[in-house]
């Protein structure tokens, strides 16, 4: 990526971040709602299949959230040492 490419993605790191979240937000809701109707529709059993995959789906996702935000967070960090670095290297 050239030096102006750079310039202009400034919101490239963000974009990316923001749809792994998503991604840990929408995914395992949707795997619950449909499979806990299978299964409730299965085992004609009202809504407790729904009820416990919607339980775990929200545990996973906050889960994966949290470690994910961590992650982004120790990179945030790393990014600032390593400018912080090469701006004392320069004087």
């Amino acid at each position: 990526m050239s030096k102006d490419n750079e310039k202009h993605a400034w919101w490239r790191p963000s974009l990316i971040i923001f749809s792994k979240i998503s991604v840990w937000i929408i995914g395992p809701v949707i795997v619950a709602v449909v499979l806990g109707k299978f299964f409730d529709n299965k085992f004609h059993t009202q809504h407790l299949f729904f009820i416990v995959l919607m339980v775990l789906s929200f545990t996973l996702s906050i889960y994966k959230i949290v470690k994910e935000t961590s992650k982004q967070i120790k990179n945030i960090e790393i990014d600032i040492e390593n400018k912080k670095k090469i701006k004392e290297s320069d004087h």
